[in-house]
């Protein structure tokens, strides 16, 4: 299993990030670094770029073989829910 990690370079997807590595999870971290950091991505493959970019997100479920239950936003749903932008949505 493969999986995108969302802000994965942030606090909270950095250790999402990690518990999968953890768990033997191949994983595929997206940040724009814009408050997360390049250095908090110990396992998986970080693209830098924005989760907003449709095109973007098309490559990387093509390249990496992911299906929309890949995607894990770093937060809780109830707390992405406004923040997770119409790309991701129309990806699904």
């Amino acid at each position: 299993m493969k999986v995108l990690v969302t802000g994965g370079a942030g606090y909270i997807g950095s250790h999402t990030n990690r518990f999968f590595a953890e768990q033997g999870v191949d994983t595929v971290v997206l940040d724009d670094l814009s408050d997360g950091h390049q250095e908090a991505v110990l396992a998986g493959e970080l693209i830098v770029g924005s989760f907003g970019d449709r095109a973007l997100l098309d490559t990387l479920m093509e390249r990496h073989h992911l299906t929309p239950s890949s995607i894990l936003p770093p937060l809780p749903l109830c707390l992405i829910l406004w923040r997770v932008p119409p790309a991701i949505i129309r990806t699904m």
